[in-house]
């Protein structure tokens, strides 16, 4: 995991809509980094992400953490 230091932002569910409607379309290079650095850019490591993180709640359920 990273050490980036995590900042909150409170904003209203207005502010949130007014800010994702005016942001520009994803390009074609667009995808989601997870905090340890994977690029889920395929359908297919989204889907191995998903299995991962449904076997590690599943295994917190277990132990009684919660994520």
């Amino acid at each position: 995991m990273s050490n980036m230091a995590r900042k909150e932002i409170n904003i209203s569910d207005e502010e949130f809509e007014r800010i994702v409607r005016s942001a520009a379309p994803p390009t074609a290079d667009d995808c989601t980094i997870t905090r340890d650095g994977r690029r889920l850019d395929t359908p297919e490591k989204l889907h191995a992400w998903l299995d991962e993180l449904a076997q590690q709640r599943e295994l917190d359920e277990q132990s009684d953490i919660s994520l």
